[in-house]
């Protein structure tokens, strides 16, 4: 999922909005990478998957999950 998450974030950070639609597909996906990671003390994959949710709930009007 991270590196889902990086391929993603990417093309969103150089202006492709159409990737919130995968960010999208994927939140229940990041949401369990997160856990996961949470779980584990993986903390490089806690800070990935969070920054795939803040790019998707910035976009669609959720900033506060």
């Amino acid at each position: 999922m991270s590196a889902l998450r990086n391929v993603i974030v990417a093309q969103y950070e150089v202006g492709n909005r159409g990737v919130i639609a995968l960010l999208k597909a994927e939140e229940a996906n990041l949401l369990h990478a997160r856990w996961l990671a949470r779980e584990h003390e993986w903390y490089g994959d806690i800070t990935s998957t969070m920054q795939g949710l803040r790019s998707l709930y910035g976009q669609i009007g959720r900033r506060a999950e």
